[in-house]
This record gives structure tokens, sequence and C-alpha cells, in this order.
């Protein structure tokens, strides 16, 4: 989530670079300079310090437990250590250059590592051992039931999440990500980070969802700023997968996982802030959505009798500097929604299928993604995949021609997945062995169990079947060693 705002503070600079005539915008390109200057100023501390002023779970005990989690992988594999500090070397190549040292002294130290293995030390004990972690820290058993909350869309925006966001744990959760920014970023960073959101929250998100997030804010105790920003995350973040699958009797079932940052830290912060949402209007239930604590979008929903939808990123085909631009530029049109706001409003508003494709496939948004949609019956399936103007393609079930699932990554389906992250293969290697006959709750929830589909980033899975109203939810826990 760090890197996501540090990203989120660069795209909203270049933005605001545009539009020196407006009033607002003045203020607005202030806030922005305040963070260009507060982030220069951070860059310049050594990562030591930085490390010294984290108290709670370390970003080197964090990094410790998925670094640990693949070696450990590695050695059920039977790879020698050659081999092992090699791939780790790899691992940390990928990392900022202010992390890396850290995983460097992981590989340095790789020899102790793989003999407190074979000692049967726990990745946990492993971490604590070698002094990157103070105290174990815990793989809880998976999965575990989401809490439900009741939404009611007849009360004030500021009134509407006074329940969900009153909860000591998720109060506790969320000041902890914040203490951990201005520990790592230090509070010059995350007040001008918070300054930028809270332009962002008056000028750019509607009204309703913008008002729910500061009432949110206020129940916490915490700046809406730094919660806005927390709304945008989603616009360049990480993987999922989802599946849709039509039965015998031609009724679509819909499952995902919700795949969030990278591995400990973070992730595990994610999956306790998860919940799910029933939104109800005159005493009615109008949709349910598995979310996080402080969001006001829709990341996996379920109208009853109507439709179900889950989001994935779509990774931006020219790059993440072009991606910038494309966000830019979406920023300039009034019309242009977040992809989970706009998956919001459509929960709202549209009652079947073939409205939710269509208003998913052609509103204006501020990034790409795929939107994948599940309805009531028989060839109601559809995977969209949306560039920011409109649909490149919509994908659909076509049961008689052989198609009866639909599995989506984070990737065009008509292309192959990069070697590094193919979660496809494996996931339809699985659904063509379970069957069209046996398509049902528990078997679908079974192939989203399975390991890469489920992996360390998984923070919640959700099961959907809109004819029956069906909805559940589950945080996830990959028991190690799990696959990144």
């Amino acid at each position: 989530m760090i890197s996501k705002i540090l990203v989120i503070s660069f795209v909203f600079f270049i933005f605001l670079s545009s539009f020196a005539s407006s009033k607002k915008v003045n203020s607005l390109k202030e806030a922005v300079e305040n963070v260009k200057q507060a982030l220069k100023k951070a860059s310049t501390m050594p990562v030591q310090t930085k490390l010294k002023q984290l108290e709670d779970l370390t970003l080197e005990c964090a990094l410790c437990g998925i670094a640990m989690n693949e070696v450990e992988g590695l050695l059920l594999e039977n790879r020698t250590q050659s081999d092992i500090e090699t791939e780790l070397k790899i691992f940390c190549s990928y990392l900022p250059s202010d992390i890396s040292p850290l995983c460097d002294l992981l590989v340095a130290d790789l020899p102790n590592i793989i003999d407190l293995e074979e000692k049967k030390y726990t990745v946990s004990g492993i971490c604590t051992e070698i002094g990157m972690c103070d105290k174990p820290f815990n793989n809880p058993t998976d999965p575990q039931d989401v809490p439900t909350y009741t939404i009611n869309l007849d009360l004030p925006p500021k009134e509407r999440y006074k329940e969900v966001c009153s909860n000591a744990t998720y109060q506790t959760t969320l000041k902890f990500l914040l203490n951990t920014l201005n520990r790592v970023l230090g509070d010059e960073v995350v007040g001008a980070l918070s300054d930028l959101g809270e332009f962002l929250n008056d000028w750019y998100f509607p009204q309703d969802l913008g008002e729910e997030i500061q009432g949110c804010a206020d129940v916490v105790g915490i700046g809406y700023g730094w919660i806005s920003l927390f709304n945008m995350g989603y616009e360049v973040s990480d993987a999922c997968t989802s599946i849709i699958a039509q039965d015998p009797k031609g009724v679509p079932f819909h499952v995902r996982n919700m795949d969030f940052w990278a591995g400990m830290g973070f992730t595990d912060s994610l999956k306790t802030l998860a919940y799910t949402a029933e939104y109800q209007k005159n005493g009615k239930t109008v949709f349910y959505s598995t979310t996080f604590a402080g969001y006001a979008g829709v990341l996996s929903g379920m109208k009853p009798n109507g439709f179900s939808i889950t989001v994935d990123t779509r990774f931006y085909p020219g790059g993440i500097t072009e991606l910038f631009g494309e966000i830019v530029a979406a920023l300039t049109e009034n019309n242009a929604s977040l992809v989970t706001f706009l998956t919001r409003q459509v929960m709202e508003n549209e009652n079947d299928f073939d409205a939710a494709v269509q208003n998913l496939s052609n509103d204006e948004l501020i990034a790409d993604v795929y939107y994948i949609v599940a309805g009531t019956k028989a060839g109601e399936g559809a995977v969209i995949s949306r560039n920011r103007h409109n649909a490149t393609d919509v994908w659909k079930l076509d049961a008689s021609n052989g198609r009866w699932w639909l599995l989506e990554t984070n990737y065009d389906h008509w292309k192959e997945t990069p070697w590094f992250d193919d979660r496809r293969t494996d996931g339809n290697k699985h659904m063509k062995e379970m069957g069209q006959s046996n398509v049902n709750v528990d078997n679908m929830l079974k192939i989203i169990e399975q390991k890469p589909t489920l992996n360390l980033q998984t923070t919640f899975s959700s099961v959907a079947v809109p004819a029956t109203g069906y909805y559940k939810s589950y945080s996830r826990w990959c028991e190690y060693p799990c696959v990144q």
C-alpha cells in the first residue's frame, strides 16, 4: 500500500500541472508540491533509520516472511543451496533499492536459515530466530468467515458506515497502517499526502461517496484524506482471479479470489479489515459487497436475482508510465469514474445482467480493468475487458460450444499469460478436471482454494449465485509454503 500511495501522489502531481487556471487547483498544486518536497526529503533517509522507526510489524519482518516462504517452497522441491541463493537474489532484484539490502542480508544468512528449516522451525520461528521479527507472526486457520454489516442507504452518507468504522479491530488496523506509513515515510510526507487526499475527496469523488469516507474517518479518529487515497489503491493495484461457471441446468456460479499487495503485513491487515456489506434501502436488501473497512467502492458484489460483479486489475499494455498518462487524461474529464465507484453505481441502479454489462462496458473510467459479470440464466456470464472509454472485448459463456466456464486473472484472455504469473493455466486445468456436472458452491470454492489461484496476496474469497441469492465470503490465510 505504501508504493501505491506514492504512485498516486506522482499521478496527481502530473495531473495538477495541467490546471493552473482554477482557484481550487492552485491550492491542490501547492499541496502536491508539499508532497514532492516531503518525499524528496524522506528519500535521503537511510533505510536503517526508517526501520528503527517501526515498532509493530516491521518492514524487515514482512520481507522475511515472504522470503522464507520462497525458501521453504524451494526446499520442498529438493533444490540445492546454490539454486535457492540464485532464486533469492532474483527475488531481491525486484525490490526497491532502499529495501533490497535487507533481502541481501537474508541471502548472506542462507546456510543458517536452511539449518533452521532442517530443524523444523516454522517460517515465523526462523524470522524471529534470525532477528528479523521481534515476535512470531500469526498464520490463522484458513478460511475464516468475514462478518456482515448492514449499510442503510436511507441514512445521510456520513452516518452509513458508523457501525462498521466503530469496530475496535478495524480502528486499530487502520491506525496501524497509518502509523506504519508515518514511521516509514515520516509525518511530513503522510501529512502532505493526507492534504492531497482531502482535495481529491472534495473535488473528484461523487459527493455521497466522499461523505461516506469522511464519516468513517471521523468515527475512526483519523484524517479523511488518507482514507480517500486508500480508495484509489485498486486503480494501479495487484492481481486477482475470477471464475464464472454454468451448471448443467444453466445456472451461473461466480467465485473470486481478491489478491492485494504482497504476502505479509499489509496483506494481513487487509484481511483483518474485510467484511460483507448488506446494502439496504427502505428496509430491503439492494445488494451485497465484500470489501474493506473504509472502502466505499465495490470490488466484489451481488444483486440477488439480478447479477454479480467482480473486479480484476487489467495491467496496462504500454507499461506503468503510459498508465499514468491515461489516468491523468481521465482526471481531466468530469464524467470519468473510479473503477470500483462505477461498480457501486451499477449495483445500486441496475437490475439485470444485460443492463449491468451495458453500463460496465460503456461508462467512462479512470483506468483499464476487467469486469466479470454473472447473471441468473444460461449464457449470462461475461468478462468485459475495459479500456478507459469502452469495452475492448466482451467474452461470454457459450456452453453449447463447450465454453461452460470463463476464467479471468489479469491478462487479456486472447493473449498468452506471462511466464512469471500463469495462474490461468492451472485454474483452467482444475476447472476441466472438475467437469460441468460437478459445478456447485462447494466445488467452485475448492477450485479457488488450490495454489497458485490461492496465494500469499489473497485477502478474501467470495462465491455468488445470483439466481438463488446465495452470497458468501471468507478471509484467506494461505498455509506455508504458499506461492506469491
